[in-house]
C-alpha cells in the first residue's frame, strides 16, 4: 500500500515540476514552433536549438525555393533525407493515380506565378507546363516529414513530451503530464474539431486563404497535376498518422480526389475532409485502436 502511494505522490510531483519551453522560429517558408515538457528546461532548450538545426538542414536538402538546395543541384546529390521523402512521393503518386504528383512542380510554378498576378493561366499555357521537362516540388509533402524529424531528434535527446508545429503540419509525443494527449485544434474548410492526441502527426490542407479570383472565377492554390487546372471547388482535409510524412501527403493527395478510404487504411490513417456541401469524417475508429484520439466540437 505505501509503494501505491509513494508511487501516486512522486507522479504528482513531476506533473508539478514540469515546465512547458516553447521556441518559434522563420522554418521553410514559414513559422515552426517547438514545445518541450520537462524538468529540466535548460536543457531543453539546447535540444530545441538541435531540432530547429535539423530543420534547417532539412529545408537545405528539400526546398524547391532555394537554388542551391540539393533537390535542385543538377544532378541531384541524393542525401538519406531526400532518398526517403522521393520513395513515399513516389509511392503516392502511383497509388493516386496521379492525384498526388511531386514531378508537377513546372504547372505548380505557373499557378504560382498567376496567383501573385492575379491572372490565370491560359490553356496552352498550362498544356505546355505540363509537357515540359519534369520539375520536383516537395510541398505537399515535406513539412510533415520535417515536423517528424525534428520531434525524433527530442525523443533521442529525452524528451518524450514535445510538440512540433510547421504552420498545418503537427506532430507529438508522448502526452502532456496529467493528460491524456495534446489537444489541437484544426479547421478544414469551415469544419472545427478538437483532436486529442499522442504519438501521431496531424496535417491540415486547404484553400481558405491562398485562392484568388480572376475572370469572376475562384482558383485553389491546389493544383490536380493529372489535368494541370487549378481547384475551383472549396475543400479542406485534416489527415491524422502515425507518421508526419504520410499525414501531409495524404492530406495533399486527400484535396484533390476527396474522401478515399482505401488510402486511409492503407496508411493506418484518419481524416475529415470538408466541402461547402458536406463534412465527412472517416477511420477514426481504426486509429483509435492504435493510438488514443477523440475528435469532437470545440467547447
Amino acid at each position: 500500500m505505501w509503494k501505491r502511494i509513494s508511487s501516486a505522490l512522486l507522479f504528482a510531483t513531476s506533473a508539478a515540476l514540469a515546465e512547458r519551453v516553447e521556441l518559434t522560429r522563420p522554418v521553410m517558408g514559414t513559422l515552426a514552433r517547438i514545445t518541450v515538457e520537462t524538468n529540466d528546461p535548460p536543457r531543453a532548450g539546447l535540444a530545441i536549438e538541435q531540432a530547429f538545426a535539423r530543420l534547417a538542414d532539412l529545408n537545405a536538402k528539400l526546398s524547391d525555393y532555394d537554388p542551391l538546395s540539393e533537390l535542385n543541384r543538377n544532378p541531384p546529390r541524393k542525401s538519406r533525407d531526400l532518398q526517403h521523402v522521393l520513395h513515399h512521393a513516389a509511392e503516392l503518386r502511383r497509388l493516386t493515380g496521379g492525384a498526388f504528383n511531386h514531378e508537377a512542380g513546372t504547372v505548380i510554378r505557373l499557378w504560382r506565378d498567376a496567383r501573385q498576378r492575379g491572372v490565370a493561366p491560359t490553356p496552352a499555357q498550362i498544356e505546355a507546363a505540363r509537357t515540359a521537362e519534369r520539375k520536383v516540388d516537395l510541398g505537399g509533402i515535406a513539412k510533415g516529414y520535417a515536423a517528424g524529424e525534428a520531434l525524433a531528434l527530442l525523443r533521442r535527446h529525452g524528451f518524450r513530451r514535445a510538440m512540433v508545429a510547421i504552420a498545418g503540419d503537427i506532430c507529438v509525443g508522448d502526452p502532456p503530464a496529467g493528460r491524456p494527449g495534446w489537444r489541437i485544434e484544426v479547421a478544414p474548410g469551415s469544419a472545427r474539431r478538437l483532436l486529442e492526441l499522442h504519438q501521431s502527426c496531424v496535417s491540415t490542407s486547404g484553400d481558405a486563404e491562398q485562392a484568388f479570383e480572376a475572370n469572376g472565377r475562384r482558383y485553389s492554390h491546389i493544383i490536380d497535376p493529372r489535368t494541370g487546372h487549378a481547384l475551383t471547388h472549396p475543400i479542406g482535409v485534416t489527415v491524422v498518422a502515425r507518421q508526419g510524412i504520410i499525414a501531409d501527403a495524404l492530406a495533399t493527395a486527400l484535396s484533390v480526389t476527396g474522401l478515399r478510404e482505401d488510402l486511409l487504411r492503407r496508411y493506418h490513417a484518419a481524416a475529415i475532409v470538408w466541402t461547402p456541401e458536406s463534412t465527412r469524417e472517416s477511420l477514426f475508429e481504426l486509429f483509435e485502436r492504435a493510438r488514443p484520439i477523440r475528435a469532437e466540437q470545440p467547447r
